[in-house]
């Protein structure tokens, strides 16, 4: 229960939690459990919060004439379970990738107290995708187009889904989150901050370009 209420408590004092880690010779891996189950569980409510408005059914609605009852609903079975994958999936994905990159460079911190520190970008990640929902929910505005994002800029100036999507990662929490990681970074390692601060954001910028990669992808052509 101590272990517990000390884990909730470090979601509020980043500097000091991490602080404490890094003087402990093996430090306990309940916390991340705690804090990562929290974290899916909100990621997995924001997704049903998404099934529920009709997120991303677009496609869905334009070809109506296209399909049966029982096909539309087969769809929107589908589309529901994919968010609800990607709520548990996402944030587990760009956690693994994030700590095993940043571990390839910061050899002096442990595993555990990287994970530690890259939850707080996680929850940022999950504070970003609740104010999506409110923004959806009052006023129909999709992610891509967030006005905490770049994703209107990129929708401006570029025709490339890629660019825009690119574009779109970049938001207010997506930089709170990378300022947050250097200052923590700096506490464990030994390099110059100007060099960590290199090494997060390249380490973020690869993910997101991977991410709007991921995001394009022309699924039908692939079958």
């Amino acid at each position: 229960m101590q272990s517990n209420i000390q884990a909730f408590r470090g979601f509020f004092q980043p500097n000091s939690y991490i602080q404490k880690l890094t003087t402990q010779e093996q430090p306990s891996i309940k916390p991340i459990i705690v804090k990562l189950s929290l974290l899916l569980l909100t990621s997995v409510i924001i997704s049903i919060f998404y099934s529920l408005l009709g997120y991303g059914t677009e496609v869905i609605s334009r070809d109506l004439a296209e399909y049966s009852t029982s096909e539309i609903a087969v769809l929107q079975t589908l589309h529901s379970l994919g968010l609800l994958l990607k709520g548990v999936f996402y944030p587990l994905f760009y956690l693994s990738l994030s700590v095993l990159l940043s571990f390839l460079f910061f050899r002096e911190s442990s595993l555990n107290v990287l994970i530690h520190i890259h939850l707080y970008f996680i929850g940022f990640i999950v504070l970003n995708h609740i104010v999506q929902v409110v923004l959806f929910f009052t006023w129909g505005i999709p992610s891509i187009s967030s006005p905490l994002s770049l994703g209107i800029v990129g929708q401006l100036l570029f025709e490339q889904p890629f660019m825009i999507n690119l574009l779109s990662y970049i938001n207010l929490f997506y930089i709170a989150g990378i300022a947050l990681l250097v200052s923590l970074i700096n506490r464990i390692s030994t390099k110059k901050t100007m060099t960590n601060i290199l090494i997060v954001v390249g380490i973020h910028l690869f993910l997101a370009l991977l991410g709007s990669a991921i995001s394009v992808i022309n699924i039908d052509a692939l079958l």
